[in-house]
């Protein structure tokens, strides 16, 4: 029997035997502390470093942020999140472990996603970690909007960037930053109704973060909106620089009139160099993807369905059917261990596995 098996056994047996220890709630939710921290409170706002493991009720383990020994962070309440995991936290205090089953219709409900089937029951081994008081992206809003960003007025741009440096000069202290994301984060909300604005924060982002090819399409963008052309022109350029991939950057460019040709260059890589990219790499327990060499065209297959990958240098790959991009990272002897694989500003990392 699979010790996932075993686990999920002894909990049911945990859950039947000290039924007087597990507390169910309104929403169905069932859960018991095998930990209990001394603790703040998981308060609204806060920001929350957590441990967790995830199974479905045959013992399967869908995913774990522990192997990774990096914790999970997520602001609290998210709408990112499954209903129920936004209860657990707010029963939580910074120390406290325990096992949480989460019902389907405070999971992922009568559809499903990905490898969570349909009705599906979850079980959670959540720790909290600890907690910060805010984000640098929730600070941000506050002081762009006075609250939330829903809010329709003229922004206090000025009083946010102003904030926004003092805050870096402070290597964001007490608060959780997501690099590249939260300068993203502001000038995506600015972007429809005050592009001039949008694009102050798009440039102050391409300063602060010369080497992602989306900060510079996205002031690109802005600078289009406000009518500047000749200076979209050239930030969409430095954008498929940046990252060849960049289909978007591509259409709007042809749209303008100009010519592409060129635009996005081909890299020779050696054989034996692409050779030692192809394996297989551990991004979750649930979930591995494979890189393959068919000829000199590299390939992964996500989900199932194969994509075509392009090298560009320093060991990058991108993709022309998404907004991604692959690195293989190699050890102090040259050896590829892992590769990183990064969208949307996120980055999720798989380690090589030996076959």
């Amino acid at each position: 029997m699979k010790l996932t098996a075993i686990l999920f056994l002894l909990i049911t047996y945990f859950v039947g035997a000290h039924s007087k220890d597990t507390i169910t709630t309104a929403s169905g939710l069932k859960y018991f502390f095998t930990q209990r921290g001394d603790g703040v409170a998981i308060d609204s706002g806060t920001v929350v470093f957590q441990h967790y493991t995830v199974w479905l009720t045959n013992g399967d383990t869908l995913d774990s942020s522990r192997p990774r020994k990096t914790p999970f962070v997520s602001e609290h309440p998210s709408t990112e999140l499954i209903k129920g995991t936004n209860e657990v936290l707010s029963l939580m205090k910074v120390g406290d472990r325990g096992i949480f089953i989460l019902p389907p219709h405070i999971a992922y409900g009568e559809n499903g996603k990905g490898p969570v089937p349909p009705n599906a029951t979850l079980i959670f081994d959540i720790e909290i970690m600890g907690t910060l008081k805010s984000s640098v992206r929730n600070e941000l809003i506050n002081i762009l909007y006075n609250g939330s960003y829903s809010v329709d007025s003229i922004p206090k741009l000025k009083e946010t960037l102003t904030l926004y440096k003092s805050m870096k000069q402070k290597a964001f202290a007490d608060l959780y930053s997501r690099g590249v994301a939260d300068l993203i984060f502001v000038g995506k909300r600015l972007l429809d109704k005050h592009p001039a604005e949008a694009a102050e924060v798009f440039m102050l982002n391409s300063e602060a973060y010369p080497n992602s090819g989306k900060t510079f399409n996205l002031y690109a963008e802005a600078l289009l909106k406000m009518g500047d052309t000749i200076s979209a022109i050239e930030n969409y350029k430095r954008s498929i620089d940046i990252h060849p991939g960049n289909q978007n950057a591509l259409k709007v460019l042809n749209a303008l009139g100009v010519n592409t040709e060129g635009l996005v260059k081909d890299y020779d890589v050696e054989d034996a160099l692409l050779q030692s990219y192809v394996g297989r790499y551990q991004l979750t327990p649930q979930y591995i993807l494979t890189v393959s060499k068919e000829g000199r065209q590299m390939t992964i297959v996500v989900n199932g369905e194969t994509i075509d990958i392009f090298p560009a240098p320093n060991h990058v790959f991108y993709m022309k059917v998404a907004e991604a991009q692959i690195v293989f990272n190699l050890n102090a002897s040259g050896q590829v261990e892992s590769l990183s694989v990064f969208q949307d500003e996120d980055e999720i990392k798989g380690y090589k596995l030996d076959d």
